[in-house]
């Protein structure tokens, strides 16, 4: 499953980590991850994009 979280980190700033991945992660202190990125770098994008898509089977 392909999905563009750089929108929703570009648009918001931050992003929801999904249950099964901070269960994954052992991620259970922090609600939101924090990405700080420019609002223009497709470098950020694409390293943000394939993360999570490796994350998520």
């Amino acid at each position: 499953m392909k999905i563009p979280f750089y929108q929703t980190v570009m648009k918001h700033g931050r992003i929801t980590i999904p249950k099964r991945i901070r269960e994954q992660f052992n991620i259970h202190d922090n609600e939101f991850l924090f990405v700080e990125i420019q609002k223009h770098s497709e470098q950020s994008k694409d390293a943000i994009s394939e993360a999570f898509n490796e994350a998520i089977p």
